[in-house]
């Protein structure tokens, strides 16, 4: 597969030792702290805004930044202008996550049973293949299978019987609370084999709503059914909501390249009761200098944002309490005493999703 061309131009090598110094997106010059994410947000909106990105000053903090968020093989992706080993270094990114994503491709075919209902293919692997049109551009930990809640616990024990080793669900839950995700390490690959997106008692869209409104394509060899693009933000957003918004700049980029499939993202999310982790969504999708926001959000919603790290911080776990304080309030009231009791059941563990 060869990368395809994207917004940006092309992947060039330079060796100027003096640089054009790098502007960033309210047109000042990034210095001290800022530096090392201004970079990285400067290249990525002129990239979302059709632009050809600008020369870099300091290309070792903009490399640090890349690989804390998970973007050293975007910066491929998007042609950013870089020396020839950074240049390298970035294509080996790109190449690894090209690489890993076909292996995970190839694993789904060897198992995956003819008969079977066909999965659907969220979060990671559908916004590589369908959102940035080249998986070597997305970074994914692992390949995430929906399937009609009615079939998983067939396919769980049959898919189960070929893995390495089997990882049992780690989100928040009662004794008596079915298993509705399982992990299947096949060698160093992990699939996960979902029968809902979240747990039910989150609330919002179940994992039947999903399966029966998805789009028919296919993964390698197998049918596979992907993600409207509404399905696709709902997803998106009801996995922040799940993990306690946890999002660094590339859960963030995501969102800002699937919105451009939205006519009405505000309206959609109101009607799937998340409303609220849209206009959380919104707000951090601002501050983080993808794109323009104008900061505008409820009460509520400016709380959330008050609890959360800086929206250009990369990925890290939260305290326990907090964790569970942000997931509740992200939830709809009604689901409040179920979370509370789950919390609570899982008080002595880490924060789980």
């Amino acid at each position: 597969m060869q990368r395809p061309r994207h917004p940006g131009g092309s992947l060039t090598s330079r060796t100027d030792s003096r640089p054009t110094p790098l502007v960033v997106a309210d047109g000042t010059a990034a210095h001290d702290g800022a530096v090392e994410t201004a970079a990285l947000t400067s290249l990525l909106r002129r990239w979302l805004a059709g632009q050809p990105p600008p020369q870099v000053a300091d290309e070792t903090t903009l490399l640090s930044a890349a690989r804390r968020h998970r973007l050293a093989g975007t910066l491929y992706h998007i042609g950013a202008p870089l020396c020839e080993s950074n240049a390298t270094e970035v294509r080996r990114a790109w190449a690894d996550n090209l690489g890993v994503h076909l292996l995970r491709v190839e694993a789904l075919g060897r198992i995956w049973p003819a008969e079977a209902p066909p999965p659907l293919v969220f979060k990671g692997a559908d916004l590589a293949e369908n959102v940035y049109d080249d998986p070597g551009a997305r970074q994914a930990r692992d390949l995430d299978l929906l399937v009609p809640p009615a079939a998983w616990p067939r396919l769980a024990t049959h898919l189960a019987a070929h893995a390495d080793q089997v990882e049992r669900p780690r989100y928040a839950r009662l004794p008596g609370d079915p298993p509705l995700a399982i992990g299947l390490r096949l060698g160093s690959l992990l699939v996960e084999l979902h029968a809902h997106p979240w747990p039910p008692h989150r609330g919002g869209p179940d994992g039947w709503f999903f399966w029966g409104r998805g789009r028919p394509g296919r993964l390698g060899e197998v049918p596979v059914l992907f993600p409207t693009p509404t399905d696709r933000l709902l997803l998106w957003l009801g996995n922040q909501a799940k993990g306690a918004f946890t999002a660094d700049l590339a859960d963030l980029l995501d969102l800002a390249l699937i919105l451009r499939g939205c006519d009405d993202a505000g309206g959609d999310a109101a009607r799937a009761g998340l409303g609220l982790p849209w206009a959380v969504a919104r707000r951090r999708l601002g501050a983080s200098g993808l794109v323009d926001g104008d900061g505008g959000a409820g009460a509520w919603a400016r709380l959330i944002d008050r609890l959360l790290p800086p929206a250009t911080a990369a990925r890290a776990d939260q305290p326990a309490l907090r964790a569970h304080l942000i997931k509740g309030m992200l939830a709809p009231p009604s689901a409040w005493p179920g979370l509370a009791l789950r919390a609570a059941a899982t008080a002595r563990t880490p924060a789980r999703r």
